[in-house]
């Protein structure tokens, strides 16, 4: 019962906002803010009713992660490390497996929430229900004080670091790795906007792709970049929308 009520929940606040004709971006994003809530509270619910700990590794996970570890031993990838160094390593990987455990619950309630409000606009518009039309993707955007998921973030973080109150740092950190992707999205948004409009032979652009993908790290920290900036800039001077 616990794990199928946000869904209900889901389901209403989607109902509620289609039929008071809300902007599509504004439901969206309202439907995955209430999905993180709700994902919070049902593993707080899940842990005081049933002890259930999402938020830490069980045994289950933990002899999981193991034999991945082992298996890559196995393939000679930790060759030239010690017992000591494999055994600290495999604690580290443990460890940081662990302190992001909320933010992936919470990105994966996002991502199914996402899927509820697209697969229900296609029964609505089955059903010839009237739609307000989606935004082109390129022209996502959000607003300025986005910003501050940034600033909270770090803000946690250090202070949990300086304090040594690991609470508070591993909060921190959870709200930069969940907002990682959020602003990476942007990012894409403005990427896509920017070659699609600058006036350069579509091989070049090609070329660009290719390099970004074989060089990914540099690429997502472009990509990423781009959506930091944009909430405060309005990089691609789209003008001001409700959503």
């Amino acid at each position: 019962l616990l794990l199928f009520l946000p869904l209900g929940v889901l389901g209403i606040l989607f109902g509620l906002l289609y039929k008071n004709r809300v902007a599509p971006l504004v439901t969206l994003s309202a439907g995955l803010g209430l999905s993180a809530l709700l994902t919070l509270l049902s593993a707080l619910l899940l842990d005081a009713v049933l002890g259930v700990k999402l938020f830490t590794l069980d045994q289950d996970s933990r002899l999981m992660l193991e034999q991945l570890l082992t298996a890559y031993n196995s393939a000679g990838v930790f060759n030239n490390m010690s017992q000591e160094l494999q055994a600290e390593f495999y604690e580290k990987v443990m460890s940081f497996y662990e302190m992001f455990l909320p933010g992936q619950y919470i990105i994966e309630g996002a991502f199914f929430a996402g899927l509820t409000y697209f697969l229900t606009r296609v029964m609505l518009r089955m059903m010839r229900y009237s739609l307000s039309p989606l935004p082109p993707f390129s022209e996502v955007r959000y607003p300025w004080y986005i910003v501050w998921s940034l600033i909270l973030g770090l803000g946690l973080t250090l202070a949990g670091d300086y304090t040594a109150q690991p609470i508070v740092e591993k909060v921190g950190k959870n709200i930069l790795f969940i907002f990682f992707y959020v602003y990476l999205v942007l990012g894409l948004s403005v990427v896509i906007y920017i070659a699609r409009s600058i006036k350069i032979p579509g091989a070049f652009k090609a070329a660009l792709l290719v390099l970004g993908v074989i060089y990914l790290p540099f690429g997502i920290t472009v990509i990423l970049l781009c959506g930091i900036v944009d909430p405060f800039m309005n990089l691609r001077n789209l003008p001001e929308t409700d959503g």
